[in-house]
């Protein structure tokens, strides 16, 4: 059965997108089982990142979007990540930017927010991890990823205003944590929080990452890198691409303790 991980900030420009397909991928190089990806955001940059056109007609409309309807199978959603395929078994769930209206219909229909994750429960039989990239705001999409999920992943920038958001969605966590919540999930573990683009010339940011790491359970410190974003025209993750550079060994080292 696989774990499910969400990795969430209401904040955007924090490295969630890049962390959710860097981490998958290390997690690829490794599992027996395959790995999936899912496209929470309405935004789609995981899936244009995987190199997949959003509204192409070869899916067949099956984007994150069907995993919220009860009459699909959650399996026709799934889809291999071609630029890996040769060598991994990592898939993905596509978002199209139709998920902005359903993220909307769930603040009238919770029931739906049950079947996301009804779907998401048979999905475990058939992964080892599924990663979850979560939108950047603090809405129904996001609390349909913490209700699902066994553990939630924070990306930050290790600076001033971002630091301070953490509290909103340390916040938003423990509201779905709370058993006295409609949509609860008492089993959601924040495994930890994850300092992105690490500048170790900036005092700022190795300030702010000492305080992250006597604040929070951090998990690793992944510095700025070209490598970083060198092959995302290729739709290639930076532990695939670039394996021994610094920030791959920063992913692979977090993923290693998930």
């Amino acid at each position: 059965m696989a774990k499910i991980i969400s990795i969430a900030n209401q904040k955007g420009g924090v490295g969630k997108t890049t962390t959710t397909y860097n981490l998958a991928a290390a997690k690829a190089k490794k599992a027996a089982a395959p790995i999936l990806m899912i496209d929470l955001d309405p935004q789609y940059s995981l899936t244009e990142y995987c190199k997949m056109v959003h509204d192409a007609s070869e899916y067949n409309g099956m984007s994150t979007c069907k995993l919220f309807q009860r009459e699909i199978d959650p399996l026709d959603c799934c889809f291999e990540v071609e630029p890996l395929a040769e060598k991994y078994d990592l898939f993905i769930v596509p978002s199209t930017q139709d998920l902005a209206v359903t993220g909307l219909s769930l603040y009238n229909n919770k029931e739906l927010v049950k079947v996301f994750k009804g779907k998401l429960e048979k999905l475990k039989e058939y992964f080892s991890y599924i990663f979850i990239d979560c939108p950047p705001a603090l809405d129904m999409l996001l609390t349909s990823a913490l209700f699902a999920s066994d553990e939630v992943v924070i990306t930050t920038k290790p600076e001033r205003l971002s630091c301070a958001g953490l509290k909103l969605i340390t916040g938003t966590i423990a509201s779905v944590q709370d058993e006295k919540n409609e949509l609860n999930n008492t089993r959601l573990k924040v495994s930890g929080v994850i300092a992105t683009m690490h500048r170790s010339v900036s005092r700022e940011h190795n300030e702010y990452t000492v305080q992250l790491a006597s604040d929070y359970n951090l998990l690793g410190i992944v510095p700025q890198s070209t490598m970083v974003t060198k092959e995302v025209e290729h739709g290639l993750p930076v532990v695939i691409a670039h394996g021994t550079c610094k920030a791959a060994k920063a992913y692979t080292d977090i993923a290693n303790k998930l």
